[in-house]
């Protein structure tokens, strides 16, 4: 590929344009958040909850795979925005 540049560009004058530009300052802390629930809160999860019933698991499951249907969702696929 050759020299591709993209420029946003934000008026910082208005509360929406200071929104957009906050999230795309904080886009990378959003993907590294997003990244720890999708791969890493199971395994969080149950060693911080060891005597949790199978239950209180069973409800750690269906918000973990609820999460990953809401980036399904909205074409979020954690691996093009983490290295």
């Amino acid at each position: 590929m050759k020299n591709m540049k993209a420029v946003l560009k934000f008026n910082l004058e208005f509360p929406d344009e200071q929104k957009a530009h906050l999230r795309c300052i904080k886009s990378t802390n959003m993907a590294i958040v997003l990244f720890d629930l999708l791969c890493n809160a199971r395994k969080s999860i149950a060693h911080d909850h060891q005597d949790a019933s199978d239950d209180f698991m069973e409800g750690v499951e269906v918000v973990m795979e609820h999460i990953g249907k809401l980036c399904d969702d909205n074409n979020i696929n954690i691996d093009e925005l983490i290295d």
